[in-house]
Formats: C-alpha cells, sequence, structure tokens
C-alpha cells in the first residue's frame, strides 16, 4: 500500500471541493451518473483506474498477497469451524461452561470495555462460572 497505495480515483464534483472517490468501476459510474460529463471523461477516469489496478494486483502478485490473504481466509474459516464446534458440543462441566462463554465473550464483544448489553451481563456470568469452578472444582459424586 506504501509503494503504490489503493487503486483509486477522483470524480470531480461541484457538491464535494475534493471530490468523489471512487475505488471500482461500478462507483466510477454511480458518480458520474449524476454530473454532465462527457464521455472521454469517463473513459479517462476507467482507463485511470484500470492502469493503478493492474499495477496493484502485479505488485500483490511479486509480494505472495493473493497466497498470504487465501491463507488468512483458510485460518479464518479453520476458526469458524472450531468455534462452532466448541459451541455445539454438549458441556459435562463447569469447564465446559466456562469454555464457552469465554468462547462467545472473545467472539462478540468489541473489547474488554463494551458496556453494551449482553456484554457486561456475560462477562459476569463468565465470573461467576470461574468462580464456582474453583469453589467446586471438577469432583464428581
Amino acid at each position: 500500500m506504501r509503494e503504490i497505495a489503493v487503486p483509486q480515483v477522483r470524480v470531480k464534483s461541484p457538491d464535494n471541493p475534493d471530490g468523489i472517490r471512487a475505488l471500482s468501476h461500478a462507483e466510477i459510474d454511480r458518480a458520474l451518473a449524476a454530473l454532465p460529463c462527457s464521455t472521454e471523461i469517463s473513459v479517462a477516469l476507467h482507463a485511470d483506474l484500470a492502469n493503478q489496478q493492474a499495477r496493484w494486483n502485479a505488485e500483490a502478485e511479486k509480494l505472495g498477497f493473493d497466497v498470504t490473504k487465501q491463507r488468512e481466509t483458510e485460518a479464518w474459516d479453520q476458526e469458524a469451524e472450531a468455534s462452532d464446534a466448541i459451541l455445539e458440543a454438549r458441556a459435562t462441566n463447569l469447564t465446559g461452561i466456562e469454555i464457552k462463554i469465554a468462547l462467545i465473550v472473545e467472539l462478540g464483544s468489541t473489547g474488554p470495555d463494551d458496556s453494551e448489553f449482553p456484554w457486561p451481563q456475560l462477562r459476569s456470568t463468565l465470573a461467576d462460572v470461574k468462580r464456582l469452578r474453583r469453589t467446586f472444582g471438577t469432583a464428581r459424586c
């Protein structure tokens, strides 16, 4: 991104002195639909974006970005599968319940200071389960 920046063009707009930023050909078309622009301007913007995208793609390939992105996607998929398996499994003790609640809090909240429902309540419930597990352990009758 530092080398070539994100492919984008600026469409001049009477309503916005900085212009309208377009990151795709569809965004160029939407921006131009509301403006009285010539075909030449449209062609030039599309060509500029296509050239920038080609440079981006070449640099991404050189750096192995696509392979890295694919590996990242696979890792996210594996995490989702593992999380689903944990949440679908039947908890048989307090440790299992603790793990499930901790996973929900980790996956769902935006951070430890998230004060919106249900995150404080889930963190409190998790603390209760941890306390009970320490108190009663995992002993069975």
